[in-house]
């Protein structure tokens, strides 16, 4: 019977080791505001979109650079959905916002990591997101002319 050998870390590829390195500087240079042609040529992609799957891929893996992207990314899903739900919203939808509006929708529910074969985290934004859209929702009945809901919101308390 041969030893059984101890399990180990699957190896990495030169190739992908390397593209794994350049992740993290990609995000830095987005976040500067460099586009993806220039981080291409900064860090030596072939193209553009070797430089938007780098920083794709670093936001999957959770790379800790990716923190201050995802946060701006959230923030700007946020105004997006903002100021798509009153052209949504109403009895004649714009049929491009609303595509839009579900692709901002499915955004933050990807950089929130809802997607995700293990559990996701709730987080504070889930609340502040409720909390938005009660407002929101108070704001067009009172545009409207109409009364006040008579039941609003509960918000429940995630234990950690």
């Amino acid at each position: 019977m041969a030893p059984i050998k101890p399990e180990s870390k699957p190896r990495l590829s030169p190739g992908l080791a390397r593209a794994r390195q350049r992740e993290p500087e990609a995000v830095k240079l987005y976040l500067a505001g460099f586009t993806f042609d220039d981080i291409a040529e900064k860090l030596g992609y072939s193209d553009r979109s070797g430089a938007r799957k780098a920083v794709h891929r670093a936001l999957e893996r959770d790379v800790p650079e990716v923190e201050g992207l995802r946060a701006k990314l959230l923030a700007d899903a946020d105004v997006a959905i903002e100021r798509l739900l009153p052209l949504v919203d109403r009895e004649d939808p714009d049929l491009k916002s609303t595509e839009v509006l579900l692709k901002a929708i499915d955004l933050k529910a990807r950089l929130g990591g809802v997607y995700r074969p293990e559990a996701p985290t709730v987080t504070n934004n889930v609340a502040i997101t409720v909390t938005s859209l009660e407002e929101y929702g108070r704001r067009q009945l009172a545009a409207r002319g109409l009364p006040p809901a008579s039941s609003s919101f509960e918000l429940i308390e995630a234990s950690t």
